[in-house]
């Protein structure tokens, strides 16, 4: 099959895409890119032979016109050349295989070379549907949370942007995978965190809002006050109303319901230059060294924001990787035994 022929019937529903749960972006959008990258040499290729041109460099115009038709050629059960896609959920790269004429799945550029050397046929091993593994992180993306458990002995939880003690984080070879670029990734450090009681949460370049009840739950959260500010503004415009503004009205009056209705009390913000909020015990903190940093000001935002709990276990429940729970609630730190 030539890959304009993938590129239709992506385009008219007569090819299907089953992705087993890994997150890639748009494969028509690569496909129809490659076509037209490919296509282009080849066009360049054909005119040096018009002309007379014998050599490019190292190779003849003739073979790499016959290296890019390669390309252009999507054997049934066979990787299509081109293209190599990264799932932001377990962080795999992945290979594009047409399964049959009416079905492209993806499968983990190293689990189809494990399962081409052990059917020994190696180049000749053409993959099926079956030997397509579900995404490793399916399971995370739906329960659309990141979930771990702390012990907070004292009741004097720290809540700051990063903690610097080597001691507390795993030893891993440089650019190992899962990255924390994914979901798969995250998880596992917050795991590995988790088995130190510390509680940790990966974000962006922003800042969070903490939120505590004062007995036995914490909101890691937006701030309300830059939605009241926008609120103020769309009032005064209500020409520049959109889509996006409604789902975030819906989002914040969501969560300002919760913490109304929890009594949750604002207790500082922090800046998170490392991308990420952590907590931990503070009690535990001077056991591994680790210093609170800097000032606390419940004015600015802060270097850290202690809250004070129910000494015991707790379960962190972090959402933010997963768009469909909204804007505004990102974690929740609550008591459990």
């Amino acid at each position: 099959m030539h890959l304009r022929e993938v590129i239709k019937g992506l385009k008219d529903g007569t090819i299907i895409i089953k992705d087993g749960g890994h997150s890639c972006d748009s494969l028509l959008n690569r496909l129809e890119s490659d076509l037209e990258r490919i296509e282009k040499h080849i066009a360049e290729y054909k005119e040096m032979i018009k002309n007379g041109i014998e050599k490019d460099g190292n190779v003849t115009p003739q073979g790499m016109i016959d290296f890019y038709n390669i390309n252009l050629e999507v054997k049934i059960g066979h990787y299509i050349h081109s293209v190599e896609r990264q799932c932001s959920n377990c962080d795999s790269t992945m290979y594009v295989i047409l399964v049959d004429e009416n079905t492209i799945c993806y499968i983990p550029s190293g689990k189809y070379w494990e399962t081409a050397n052990l059917s020994g046929k190696k180049y000749e091993y053409r993959a099926v549907e079956a030997d397509c593994p579900q995404c490793e992180a399916a399971e995370l993306v739906k329960s659309k949370k990141l979930t771990s458990h702390i012990d907070v002995p004292s009741g004097q939880l720290i809540f700051q942007n990063y903690f610097e003690k080597d001691e507390l984080y795993d030893k891993k070879e440089r650019y190992s995978r899962p990255s924390i670029c994914s979901i798969l990734g995250r998880n596992e450090l917050m795991q590995e965190l988790a088995e130190k009681n510390v509680g940790y949460g990966q974000m962006g370049n922003m800042s969070v809002t903490i939120y505590s009840n004062g007995k036995d739950e914490v909101l890691v959260g937006s701030s309300i006050e830059s939605y009241l500010d926008n609120k103020a503004y769309y009032e005064k415009n209500p020409d520049k109303i959109d889509k996006q503004w409604k789902k975030e009205v819906k989002d914040a009056e969501n969560f300002i319901r919760t913490i109304e209705e929890g009594k949750f009390k604002r207790l500082g913000e922090i800046s998170l230059s490392v991308w990420r909020w952590m907590c931990m015990d503070k009690k535990l903190m001077e056991e591994h060294g680790e210093k609170v940093a800097g000032e606390y000001s419940k004015k600015y935002y802060s270097e850290h924001v202690p809250v004070k709990l129910k000494s015991g276990k707790y379960r962190i429940d972090h959402f933010f990787d997963f768009p469909k729970n909204g804007d505004y609630l990102y974690s929740r730190i609550k008591l459990i035994n």
